[in-house]
Formats: C-alpha cells, structure tokens, sequence
C-alpha cells in the first residue's frame, strides 16, 4: 500500500508542477470556458497516453526509457526522434522549473530571483543524485501539502471569486491554451519511475488516480484564480492574488508554489538521468552532470520566459512524444482506433503551433 501510495504521489507531483501556474493567464486571454474544454479534452488524451506509456513499460523486459522504448519498437528514426522531441522538452522543462522557482522564492523569502534560482537548483540537483526512493519519500509528503495548499487558496478564494470573470471568450486565442494545457498535464516522466514502486493493475490503477486528481484540481484552481483576479491574472497566476487575499494567504501559496515545482523537477530530472544511462550507456555521474547543468546554463544565457517556452515544448514537443508512445502502443497491442484518434490529435497542434511559429 505504502509503494502504491508512493507511485500516485510521484504521478500528482510530476503533473503539478510550473505548468498549473500558466493556466490562469492563458484563460484570461482565451476565457475559461474554451480552457475548461481543453482540460477536459486533453485530459481525457493525457490519461491515454499514460495508460498506453504504462501498458508498454509493462510489456517490455528490461530498463528503457522512451528512447530506448521508440529504438526497440520503431527503430533507428524512433530513438533520432523521441531524442529530438524527448531530451530538449525535459531540459526545456527542468529550465522553467527553475526560473520559476526563483521568482516564488523570492516573492517568499525577498532577496535576488537569480540567487534563490541557484539556490533552488543546488537543492533539486543534490535529490536528484540521491535517487529514486530519496525522491519517492520526498514526493510523497510534498504532494500532501500541495493538496492541503490547494484547499487553503480555494476556501480563501472562493468568497472572492466574480462569476462574471468566468464567463465570455475570445477567438482570436482559441489555440492559446492547447500548448500550456498539455505541458500542464503531462506526467509521462513519472510512469518509468511509478514501475519501479508498483506492478499490473496497480500501476494502471495509480496512474488513473495520478491523472484524475491533479486534472480535477486544475479546474478548480484556476476557476478560483481567474475568478478572482479576471484580466489582471499575472503569467505567474499567484503573484496578482497577493493584493486580494493577503500576505498570509499568499504564503502557502508560495509554498505550495515551490513545492509544485520541485516535486517535478525532481521527478523529470530523475527521468532524464536515466535515459542518457539506460537508453545512451552514460556514466551516471555523466549524465547527472548533463541533466542538471543544460537548464542552468540556458538560464544564465538569458532564456527566461516560461509562457512562450511552455506554450513551445507543450504543443511541438510534447505531442511529438504523444505521438511516438501512441504508435508504440498501437504496435504492441496492434490495434490503431484509440492510438489512431489520439496521433491525429498531436498532429493537428504540432502543424498549427509550426503554422503560427513560421
């Protein structure tokens, strides 16, 4: 019970993560109506593709990874391609992590945004060198809190809330929210990892839950956000509730913040790790050094603003993964209806985020 317990608290911590701070504000611009539609639709293909993800780990002897997953059933291209979509969307994650966690600790604790962002780094680097069980423990009690935060900001909130700001929408922003949204709920990171705790049913069973809680949560954390803060929600969504709800208030949920975010740094930095061991032979020290520094760098070069790298990696690169697990798991199962719906849907958002990029 306690490994079941351990894997759904790795799924949640992984999913609610920076991506649930970008909700409010691309709902904001597009109106929460069409967002609800998206968290609704894309959580419905998210839970798809971690059951499908979930379905091939089973399956497949051995320690692999994605990469090494696509190699051994698509072949050469699948392993070139899930390490062009794969490799860049997870140090492209791991960068907003800490960008954001910078800005949280600082609203929290006063001081520089780039100190507490090395700060914050140092802390996530060291876990992730300590491993999985070290993580699990950790995930564990941080996405209780994350859920007692959640429920404090809510019942706080909700009193606070103007109806009207949920209602109306805007066409122009239609697709706004597909990238944020689907960088939001994707947990594929945690399945490996949730492997190594639970087996069979249980793991399905664990990524249902892992899926459906933070899906559910979203809804009502960013109905109550832009509910209360209406055009004025900040790309941050915490930082404009600060005015309304009071400093105390706003205190857990900086916290909550700072957690959400490391919970999945952890996990995706943990993931990353093992696909330059398992999938590219990788000393481990090697790779540590690889997962970890990138993001650092790209941060100290100047890459900072994680709405645009969010929106990017969520729509491009994440449905690119979608797309090589979804034609894994039609190969092993031979079956194309469900991985046939799911690998048009990925299409669409990849071709029309290129469209608007180019």
């Amino acid at each position: 019970m306690k490994n079941f317990l351990y894997a759904i608290s790795i799924l949640i911590g992984t999913i609610i993560g920076v991506g649930v701070f970008g909700i409010p504000y691309v709902a904001a611009q597009a109106g929460f109506s069409i967002t609800l539609i998206y968290l609704i639709g894309l959580g419905a293909v998210t839970l798809c593709i971690h059951l499908f993800y979930a379905e091939i780990v089973l399956k497949t002897p051995g320690k692999h990874r994605l990469v090494g997953y696509a190699e051994k059933y698509l072949g050469k291209w699948g392993k070139y391609l899930a390490s062009f979509s794969n490799i860049p969307e997870y140090w492209a994650a791991l960068l907003v992590y800490i960008i954001v966690g910078g800005q949280f600790l600082k609203a929290l604790l006063q001081g520089s945004s780039f100190n507490w962002t090395l700060i914050f780094f140092l802390f996530g680097a060291l876990l992730i060198f300590l491993g999985l069980k070290m993580i699990a423990q950790a995930e564990l009690l941080m996405s209780l809190l994350l859920l007692a935060a959640m429920v404090i900001i809510f019942v706080f909130g909700f009193s606070q809330v103007h109806w009207q700001n949920l209602t109306g929408f805007d066409w122009s922003f239609l697709f706004l929210p597909y990238g944020v949204v689907l960088f939001a709920l994707s947990g594929v990171a945690a399945i490996p990892e949730m492997s190594e705790l639970v087996k069979g049913k249980q793991l399905k069973m664990a990524v249902v839950l892992g899926t459906l809680i933070p899906a559910i949560l979203f809804i009502i954390f960013v109905a109550v956000v832009l509910g209360v803060t209406g055009p004025d929600t900040t790309q941050e969504a915490l930082v404009g509730l600060q005015s309304i709800l009071g400093t105390k208030v706003m205190l857990v949920g900086l916290i909550f913040g700072v957690l959400a975010l490391m919970t999945s740094f952890l996990t995706i930095g943990l993931n990353l790790k093992k696909i330059f061991c398992y999938d590219y032979k990788t000393n481990k020290n090697l790779a540590w050094i690889l997962v970890c520094f990138v993001p650092l760098l790209a941060y100290l070069f100047g890459l900072r603003n994680f709405i645009e790298i969010i929106g990017l990696i969520g729509a491009i690169l994440g449905g690119i993964n979608g797309l090589i697990i979804a034609l894994i798991y039609a190969k092993l199962k031979k079956s194309w209806f469900l991985p046939g719906i799911i690998i048009l849907v990925f299409l669409i958002g990849i071709f029309y985020q290129l469209k608007i990029l180019f």
